[in-house]
């Protein structure tokens, strides 16, 4: 299968096995029960108006617009209806990797061709024996590509990462950041079993922090994609870099 419409089914499938969590930055947790303030949570099947919600034409036409709504108003924003051109830079096609189980292939993502401002470096992992496209685990990484594995083969990140990242200096990935995060990803079990891995490291769409927007896709790609930075949140930026935007 040619590579660019390999990468396309790819990240469509992405899109589907992926559920997107966003990156915690409190550092302070409460694991006791007795500790949580009081609250009501609010009824689902009643409307803004104080009516009752009774049947499933209501729920349908009425009320799930109505919820689908605030968490577009207050949680991820409108999703780019527009989409942009893109170019498949094929970095390493033919890495070797866990004593010969995996194929490693790495593949930069420009966003908004031929502009190539706005990018993401995805890494792949197959089973090095498939001789026909494997399903894949797929999600973003939060500490950069390296971190899944420690495979002195994977190009070490080049976005923004906090601080708090293992092996990180100056908010720059490290070589002693590689692996750090591989009891996460269990790669070579996955392998083992006949899958494949695929992630991107979350920053190179939009560092996690308060002035990511600033650098994000959500200004570098605001006039591709016809959608102003404040019509979308970081999770919603996050998400789009694992649609069906080919």
């Amino acid at each position: 299968m040619h590579l660019n419409r390999y990468l396309a089914n790819l990240f469509f499938a992405l899109s589907m096995l992926c559920t997107l969590s966003a990156k915690a930055q409190n550092d302070v947790w409460n694991s006791d029960e007795s500790k949580v303030p009081q609250y009501i949570l609010p009824d689902a099947l009643l409307g803004s108006d104080g009516r009752k919600i009774s049947t499933k034409e209501e729920w349908i036409h009425k009320q799930r617009p109505a919820i689908y709504q605030l968490f577009e108003d207050n949680v991820y924003g409108r999703y780019p209806i527009k989409k942009c051109a893109l170019i498949f830079e094929v970095r390493e096609d033919s890495g070797i990797a866990f004593g010969g189980l995996a194929r490693r292939r790495q593949v930069r993502v420009y966003f908004n061709a031929p502009e190539n401002k706005a990018w993401m470096d995805v890494l792949i992992y197959t089973p090095a024996n498939a001789k026909k496209p494997v399903p894949v685990f797929a999600g973003l990484n939060f500490s950069g590509n390296q971190s899944v594995a420690a495979d002195t083969g994977i190009f070490l990140a080049e976005s923004w990462v906090d601080a708090r990242v293992k092996g990180s200096l100056n908010n720059r990935v490290t070589d002693s950041s590689r692996g750090t995060g591989a009891g996460q990803w269990q790669v070579s079990e996955i392998l083992k079993h006949g899958y494949g891995l695929v992630t991107a490291y979350y920053g190179d769409l939009e560092p996690d922090n308060p002035d990511g927007w600033k650098t994000g896709i959500r200004t570098s790609l605001q006039k591709a994609l016809d959608i102003r930075p404040d019509e979308w949140g970081a999770i919603g930026a996050w998400a789009w870099g694992l649609g069906p935007w080919a």
